[in-house]
């Protein structure tokens, strides 16, 4: 919990634009990430992290060209897992299991230039992500299987392949 403040403090500090508004610039942020859909995401992963940065190129007319990479990271709720599967309270230990995701974008930006400290803008981005779940170790009674989870029709199921 430690290390994660620190990022959040780090990312507050100097998120803001590194550079001047005119040519280059250079965007850092973090924070926490929060599974908001759909519904099996929400149940079992609670809140995260996020971490990205992104480059500019502004044209000196209010208009800058964008590019950006973020890191988000949730963690499996094992209780929530557990009482869904109707196994809390049992001897079941389970470890691994988060969720990773990773995105890049590109796009515009405009600023809307008032000539005071306020400066709206207006921002269209599209990209891309990949997401990944780390394998899970499920141990009961000094044995332990390894296993993935993929989504179902009708929520998450789990595929153990093979002992530990």
């Amino acid at each position: 919990m430690k290390n994660f403040l620190a990022i959040v403090l780090f990312c507050s500090v100097i998120g803001t634009p590194a550079l001047a508004q005119s040519g280059l610039n250079i965007y850092v942020g973090g924070g926490g990430a929060l599974p908001l859909d759909p519904t099996e995401f929400t149940d079992f992963w609670g809140l995260g992290y996020n971490a990205g940065a992104a480059i500019g190129y502004s044209f000196g007319s209010g208009l800058e060209l964008i590019g950006g990479v973020d890191y988000s990271n949730f963690l499996l709720d094992v209780d929530d897992l557990l009482d869904d599967l109707g196994a809390l309270g049992m001897d079941i230990d389970i470890s691994g299991g988060d969720i990773s995701m990773l995105s890049l974008s590109a796009g515009l930006k405009f600023n809307i230039g008032t000539g005071g400290s306020f400066s709206p803008y207006l921002i269209g981005m599209g990209g891309m992500y990949t997401r990944s779940i780390s394998d899970v170790t499920v141990s009961t009674d000094g044995s332990s299987e390894k296993c993935g989870i993929r989504r179902g029709r009708n929520g998450f199921w789990s595929c153990c392949w093979r002992r530990v």
